[in-house]
């Protein structure tokens, strides 16, 4: 099931999705099912998976999305390959030029995790600084936002349910006197959009707030059902970010606030219309 790769610590799961939709577990074609049970054995063993998908410039069928939602609930280091020989997702120390993006579970996950069980109800934004310092922003009291405000903030995240929204502000935002707790007019001159995730917050969904540093770009993504990135951020975020982050978010909603038009837009969305959000999750 699991082969013990040269150089490596642990073992190594290769997993293709095939464009049929067809699953190869080391070469084996497996059920979804199949898979799960694999996969939880090969996860006390410390294992690393490799992962390729067949014509990946290509609609991805669902059986995709379902695989790596599997490692992803398994907490399993995934190492991303274009080859579906795995040929360059090894981590046998490769050249830094090559190496393969790999998604680590836990270390700063578990911070996150934190973050999103104290930002849950709470009616505010949190804001994790690059320090790991977080702080928390009260919403505005209930009543106290008028109903044409409220709309706007609706038709941008329409759900009706509390959603989990994560926030990505660019680089050194956020940076501040650690012993002093940042305001909300300093923390909205410096992420346009503050005054969103505010509204966000307001009408019931559960916010939070770090800059767009690469330690935490991936693991401040997880569990999220809608992202939302400074475009002034995405310069500092590492190769392939969107792939990586839509791999731990539980509904892979990422909208860019472009700070030319002072607009969201869509980047990617996790059902079947473009530009539109769902949930399907």
């Amino acid at each position: 099931m699991a082969d013990q790769e040269a150089g490596t610590s642990g073992a190594t799961v290769k997993i293709s999705v095939l464009a049929s939709g067809g699953i190869l577990l080391d070469g084996r074609e497996v059920s979804l099912n199949e898979l799960d049970e694999a996969l939880q054995v090969a996860k006390l063993q410390g294992a690393t998976v490799q992962y390729f998908r067949e014509n990946a410039a290509g609609p991805a069928p669902p059986e995709a999305e379902s695989v790596i939602r599997l490692v992803a609930g398994n907490r399993m280091r995934i190492a991303l390959s274009t080859k579906p020989d795995f040929s360059d997702a090894t981590i046998v120390k490769p050249p830094a030029a090559a190496a393969p993006r790999v998604i680590e579970f836990p270390g700063i996950e578990t911070l996150f995790a934190k973050v999103r069980k104290q930002a849950a109800g709470s009616h505010a934004v949190s804001l994790l600084r690059p320090d790991q310092i977080l702080f928390v922003l009260a919403a505005p009291p209930p009543g106290s936002i008028n109903d044409q405000m409220v709309a706007a903030v609706r038709s941008v995240v329409s759900s009706e349910e509390p959603r989990n929204i994560a926030a990505i502000a660019s680089r050194g935002a956020l940076a501040g006197d650690p012993s002093k707790p940042p305001t909300v007019p300093d923390v909205a001159r410096k992420v346009p959009f503050f005054g969103l995730l505010m509204g966000l917050a307001y009408v019931g969904h559960t916010v939070w707030l770090f800059e767009g540093v690469p330690q935490m770009a991936t693991a401040g993504c997880e569990e999220a059902d809608v992202l939302i990135v400074d475009s002034s951020a995405v310069g500092t975020l590492p190769p392939g970010w969107e792939v990586d982050a839509s791999l731990v978010m539980r509904n892979a909603n990422i909208l860019i606030f472009d700070r030319a038009r002072e607009k969201v837009g869509a980047l990617r969305t996790a059902g079947e219309v473009p530009g539109r959000l769902e949930f399907p999750n």
